[in-house]
């Protein structure tokens, strides 16, 4: 909107010095010719009154010499001039050259039979104006040379114009690097407009999430009424306009999508409540020595490959093993999914290159201990934590590092359980792994975070940043509320005696043995 607003005042300011000088030159050489045209004229006026001749004893002052009152008595010596005469019958009678040199008696007959045939009094032909004055004895043409007064005309012209441009494109450089100036306060607070409604609408969204979630849990207790409803219609409705305020305020942005390299070999497939395993595809573009060409997990890990391989079939197989995979009292499945995946030779040299490495299967396998990993999916957050400490007591693993992401989410608002393993004992034995844990919802945002921004520039950034961290807060706690729904579920709470009851059914209660 500002570069808009920018543009706008530029092309309106220019506008407008284009036309004030179009104006102040085109009437600067309008008076200039109306001048050679004045002055000429009474020259001419002049000739005529004298027979086609300046008097002997000229004096300058009886010729004002155009508006501009300018006059000399060198005016005989520098014009330059000729006449014609003609009877009644249009016979030519006379023609005087004496003044001119660059007329001949053929020419000037010619120039007298043209001026003869317009209708006008005065005019131009060629350089020369002319005036015709008739009388009883006939037509007399007198022309004046003008052809110094008009060279000088249209070299003021040209000189004007080419002045006008010059200062019209200085003018523009100059509202050009004046409009950021001016229009800087305009910016600043059209962007603090939109960040107060963006940091207002993510301050409003989340406690309206918490409000409904809450009031969802009254209804379930005490049932629906009147005050609830209402409740829910309040809400939905300032999400609806909080939702208008914040589109809004993103109307004006720039939607580019920016072409990215899509790693098949990264993504996870799973079907609900199944464990399945993704090998990667059999081939991925890597970047060794900066050169662009196709290597298969198998060739970029070598030797190391068939132990990845083996070690993602026994860790599979031991969580799916897990003994708590269904609460027995509810029904709820507490591992939604499993998925694994070996990381693709792209994804790997383009973290070992932002690491400072060379992309290698030896610092794939040592420097970093994600070459491996699993996902497991839970239903709630205490599953999660549940599902670890079970790990934690496996034998045949050895817990190298604990990232809690649920207790301490990172700054863009990622919550997760991330545990760094090794395989002491078995197949693949002295493989490490990155096993990471999360429900259903958090892996939702963390899918489509991952998808959409993760390790790859974008525009307004520090928005979509806010946004994250915003849908990250409303999803933990939708977390929280489903697991408090499971747990009221689970565990109703004791029945609470009507107000309405009659004393003496409440005497008769106490007096009843226990």
């Amino acid at each position: 909107m500002i570069r808009k607003l920018r543009v706008k005042f530029v092309a309106t300011a220019m506008l407008a010095v284009f036309i004030v000088l179009a104006s102040m030159l085109g009437l600067i050489n309008f008076l200039n010719y109306r001048n050679i045209i004045n002055s000429t004229d009474e020259i001419l006026e002049l000739l005529a009154v004298n027979e086609g001749t300046f008097p002997k004893e000229f004096d300058s002052d009886n010729i004002g010499n155009g508006f501009l009152g300018f006059s000399s008595p060198e005016i005989p010596y520098e014009s330059r001039y000729f006449s014609v005469q003609l009877d009644p019958d249009g016979v030519l009678l006379l023609v005087d050259i004496d003044q001119i040199a660059a007329i001949d008696e053929d020419t000037a007959v010619s120039y007298a039979q043209e001026a003869m045939g317009s209708s006008n009094d005065r005019g131009f032909i060629s350089t020369y104006r002319y005036l015709k004055r008739s009388s009883q004895d006939g037509t007399s043409i007198i022309f004046l040379d003008c052809g110094r007064n008009l060279s000088t005309l249209r070299a003021f012209f040209l000189l004007s114009i080419l002045g006008g441009l010059g200062g019209f494109l200085l003018t523009f450089l100059v509202v050009l690097l004046l409009s950021g100036l001016i229009l800087k306060p305009v910016a600043e607070s059209y962007s603090r407009q939109k960040r107060f409604i963006t940091d207002a609408g993510h301050e409003i969204k989340t406690p309206l999430t918490i409000i409904g979630a809450d009031t969802t849990l009254l209804e379930m207790e005490w049932g629906e009424n009147e005050w609830l409803t209402d409740i829910q219609k309040q809400i939905t409705r300032l999400t609806e306009l909080t939702n208008e305020l914040i589109y809004l305020s993103k109307m004006e942005e720039d939607r580019q999508i920016p072409l990215i390299v899509f790693p098949l070999s990264d993504r996870r497939f799973h079907a609900g409540g199944t464990i399945s395993s993704d090998y990667g595809i059999s081939a991925c573009r890597c970047f060794p020595n900066e050169r662009r060409y196709f290597m298969s997990p198998e060739e970029f890990y070598g030797k190391a490959y068939p132990q990845l391989r083996l070690a993602q079939e026994h860790l599979l197989a031991l969580i799916s093993s897990y003994p708590e995979k269904e609460d027995a009292a509810s029904g709820i499945r507490q591992i939604e999914s499993c998925c694994s995946r070996i990381k693709s030779p792209e994804s790997m040299a383009g973290k070992l290159r932002r690491m400072g490495l060379s992309p290698t299967a030896y610092n794939a396998l040592t420097q970093v201990h994600d070459a491996l990993g699993l996902r497991v999916i839970c239903a709630f957050t205490d599953d999660i934590y549940r599902m670890a400490r079970w790990l934690e007591k496996q034998e045949e693993l050895e817990v190298i590092k604990i990232k809690d992401y649920l207790a301490f989410p990172k700054p863009n608002g990622y919550r997760s359980y991330h545990m760094i393993i090794k395989v002491r004992e078995g197949a693949g034995a002295g493989v490490t792994a990155e096993i990471q844990i999360r429900t259903i919802a958090l892996d939702f945002w963390a899918s489509l975070e991952h998808q959409i921004k993760y390790k790859r520039s974008v525009h307004s950034e520090s928005l979509i940043r806010q946004e994250l961290k915003r849908c990250a807060d409303e999803i933990a706690s939708v977390d929280l509320s489903m697991q408090a729904i499971r747990d009221f579920i689970l565990e109703p709470p004791p029945a609470v005696q009507c107000r309405c009851e009659s004393p003496e059914s409440t005497a008769e209660s106490k007096r009843s043995p226990k």
